[in-house]
């Protein structure tokens, strides 16, 4: 898709940001009370921009998707979000957006990045050589996101 730009998110885009998320979350097929439950995790605050660096994509004035990441440990950054609008989902818009930030990770010579993954989302980050290397417990008994990881040791 042409004409996308990634900048930097702003305190104010929270709220915008936050309905996208729940969006894209509910594109997996979740059902309403699963996303009730879920409601307070998908909400990204003031405080959230405070404790994250945050990059959306748009098109004209259009939001089309975002990705958040922070520091995690010194050796090591977790790319905490990556969602897309739902009627983008599939056009590249994903891609433009995770392969701005492998840019920007290796532009700053981070040796490694991680994230948990949605596992309907999980195929997306195999393809950028993401493995899996772990599970993380939700907040649903019995249902784990993997924990995914990607070196990026420049040579």
């Amino acid at each position: 898709m042409a004409g996308i730009q990634i900048v930097p998110a702003v305190i104010a885009d929270h709220v915008s940001l936050s309905a996208l998320t729940k969006r894209s979350k509910a594109y997996w097929g979740y059902s309403k009370a699963q996303m009730a439950l879920w409601d307070e995790e998908l909400t990204l605050t003031p405080d959230y921009f405070r404790m994250h660096t945050v990059f959306k994509a748009c098109r004209f004035d259009s939001l089309l998707g975002y990705y958040s990441f922070r520091t995690d440990g010194e050796d090591a950054i977790l790319m905490d979000n990556l969602f897309v609008e739902p009627e983008f989902i599939g056009q590249q818009v994903g891609n433009q957006l995770m392969t701005h930030f492998l840019h920007l990770m290796s532009s700053r010579n981070i040796p490694r990045v991680q994230l948990h993954s949605d596992p309907n989302a999980m195929r997306f980050y195999l393809q950028y050589g993401f493995e899996v290397v772990g599970q993380l417990p939700t907040s649903i008994p019995g249902r784990f996101l993997p924990t995914m990881s990607l070196d990026l040791e420049t040579e």
